[in-house]
């Protein structure tokens, strides 16, 4: 099948459509598929100007209007993405998996986990959600040569490392099959600890390079071995 465009207009549209909420602490923070903060930027007469969006609803709904019509003016899915901010770019595909062609499911998957920020905690895509995005992808269109290449060379059973604040940080979909990348993510996230384990490598989904992470997203439900350290020196 072909991407089906006007369908993940239609959805787009609806995202658009939520109720945005604010940031308690700085409410000039909006969590909203396609608002980031109030005032926002609005399009009047070829000018650029700011318009409160979170307390006036007029200006809201006038808001809502134009990036509708920018929405269904969009020419491919690209352009609907650039739209969007990307701590929902995860949770969108998961709505529009149905109206994409295979090429561009395994396509946008890869670019959506690469790009996004902390896919493994998305509080709108649980664990379990990306796990079935990732088991419904195909391995010669998700990666590129270098990367298969790379996978196919791992052992039967592999040793993957991750680096989190919290030893319980073990249902997640990315590991690395290298200690000291391990250890800056720790450090990253202000922890000191690096959880290892093994995994046969039939239940390693796939392997990115395109961040020097050596990035393996794997089956968590099948890690064996878990054994946890805590790095007394982080510094790297």
């Amino acid at each position: 099948m072909q991407t089906d465009l006007n369908a993940i207009k239609s959805i787009a549209i609806d995202y658009l459509k939520l109720k945005p909420s604010v940031n308690d602490e700085y409410p000039f923070i909006v969590y909203h598929p396609f608002i980031s903060n109030n005032p926002t930027v609005f399009k009047e007469n070829d000018k650029f100007i700011f318009i409160d969006v979170i307390n006036n609803k007029e200006n809201f709904n006038m808001y809502i209007k134009q990036k509708k019509e920018d929405i269904m003016s969009a020419n491919n899915f690209d352009r609907i993405l650039m739209m969007m901010n990307k701590t929902y770019y995860l949770l969108f595909l998961k709505l529009i998996t149905m109206y994409l062609s295979k090429e561009d499911y395994n396509k946008y998957l890869k670019y959506i986990w690469t790009n996004t920020e902390f896919p493994n905690g998305d509080k709108n895509v649980t664990p379990a959600m990306s796990l079935n995005l990732f088991k419904n992808s195909e391995k010669q269109m998700l990666m590129t040569s270098d990367e298969l290449v790379y996978l196919q060379k791992l052992p039967n059973e592999v040793t993957i490392y991750r680096g989190t604040y919290s030893k319980d940080n073990t249902n997640a979909l990315s590991w690395t099959d290298n200690y000291d990348i391990a250890k800056w993510f720790a450090k990253r996230f202000d922890g000191n600890i690096v959880i290892k384990s093994t995994i046969n490598k039939e239940d390693i989904l796939a392997c990115f390079k395109c961040r020097n992470e050596n990035e393996l997203i794997i089956d968590y439900t099948k890690i064996k071995n878990i054994e946890i350290e805590k790095i007394k020196d982080i510094n790297i």
